[in-house]
């Protein structure tokens, strides 16, 4: 088999646990048979060339960080031939956020007509997450981690939503 076949990733940036992606061998060969390695390890089934694209799956990978494959290929019994440079894959943890509402009174309590300062402390969230503050379920604007109402009105309902800015996070509301 020709070492100058070319080799793409289907998608390169994985959350740990994810079913993994693919591998992909342009112009595969007939009669040549092709063999993914992590780690010089191989890994899933031997695949035969069919003349087109051929998909080799990664699978699930467990690792966090960068994970480098290779795709080996042969013919008969000789000996495997690596077909292309490594490919890294970045696999990242799962996060999950978490929000910690509070305001300027004890237990939360206010009386209509006073105001009311929001304070959303999020965690697990990265450097720079969006926050989506609501007020009996519309949005409104907020400064950043804090929301300031002037004047509340009995039965007012806060809320914010956390949209981090982490690969493999969700999105998460407060109670």
């Amino acid at each position: 088999p020709s070492p100058t076949l070319t080799v793409l990733v289907e998608n390169n940036s994985l959350c740990v646990g994810n079913t993994g992606t693919n591998l992909v061998v342009r112009n595969s060969e007939v009669g040549a048979s092709y063999q993914l390695y992590l780690n010089d390890i191989a890994v899933g089934n031997v695949f035969a060339g069919n003349g087109g694209n051929l998909n080799l799956p990664t699978g699930a990978i467990t690792q966090t960080g960068i994970n480098n494959f290779v795709v080996k290929a042969r013919r008969g019994n000789c000996d495997w031939i690596s077909l292309n440079n490594t490919v890294g894959i970045s696999v990242f943890s799962n996060f999950s956020p978490t929000i910690d509402l509070s305001s300027n009174r004890p237990n939360n309590q206010f009386c209509a007509g006073e105001p009311g300062v929001f304070t959303a402390n999020v965690s697990n969230a990265g450097n720079s997450p969006t926050l989506e503050w609501r007020v009996n379920g519309q949005i409104v604007q907020g400064n950043g981690n804090t929301l300031t109402i002037n004047n509340l009105k009995e039965g007012d309902e806060i809320s914010v939503t956390v949209n981090p800015n982490l690969p493999c996070s969700n999105s998460i509301t407060s109670p």
